[in-house]
């Protein structure tokens, strides 16, 4: 598959590099994340590369991400590769605002 980029939810598939989700500010309403080989770490951060999101994913599991109210990234919301784990089978959704 493909990351798929456009429209509610956002959905990326495909590891290896980094991914912009927005470049400027955003809402994110609710995150979806399946791990399904192993426990995982993922890590999302500001279009200046800063650290604005980490969670930790058990193996065979979905974790949710789903805040009462949606959550402000006010300089951005990039996918960061380097300090993510993810892998080919695992996935994220991302449902913005």
């Amino acid at each position: 598959m493909a990351n798929s980029l456009k429209g509610s939810p956002l959905t990326i598939d495909t590891f290896g590099s980094d991914v912009t989700l927005a470049q400027d500010d955003t809402r994110v309403v609710a995150m979806y994340i399946t791990a399904y080989s192993s426990n995982k770490t993922l890590t999302f951060a500001d279009i200046d590369g800063n650290a604005v999101l980490i969670l930790e994913i058990q193996s065979g599991g979905t974790a949710q991400l789903t805040p009462s109210k949606p959550i402000n990234f006010s300089n951005g919301l990039v996918y960061d590769d380097g300090n993510s784990d993810l892998a080919a089978g695992d996935f994220i959704s991302v449902f913005m605002d």
